[in-house]
């Protein structure tokens, strides 16, 4: 017995349904904050102080909420430490946290963002 025909190929594929998002409503712009020096004094690194200076840069900057720039204070004291002491394990958390973040293009893409290029 062969069993049932195969089903019509319009019933055997998913439809491509819209992503739905929820909308969140902001009080106002965020100021992006400055590094602030340390409650205990010591200095940041300087290749933190320039990533830290990219991310202020970021066209992502602008969807960032006052606690997300908290976060990215957190994520800062991660590069700083992995500068500081070579750890690659840092590395590893370094680059997922970044990714919550939209800095890489690959996050960027999986939250459907894309940078619009100006061209000179």
């Amino acid at each position: 017995m062969p069993g049932p025909a195969p089903k019509p190929w319009r019933l055997r594929t998913r439809p491509h349904r819209a992503v739905t998002r929820a909308l969140l409503h902001a009080d106002g712009p965020v100021d992006t904050p400055k590094l602030e020096p340390r409650e205990d004094g010591r200095p940041w690194r300087p290749e933190t102080v320039s990533w830290w200076a990219s991310v202020r840069r970021s066209p992502m900057r602008d969807e960032y909420t006052d606690s997300d720039w908290q976060s990215l204070l957190a994520l800062a004291e991660l590069v700083d430490r992995f500068w500081q002491t070579g750890n690659h394990r840092l590395a590893a958390e370094i680059r997922a946290s970044a990714g919550e973040f939209g800095l890489s293009p690959r996050s960027r893409m999986m939250v459907r963002r894309k940078i619009d290029r100006v061209e000179a």
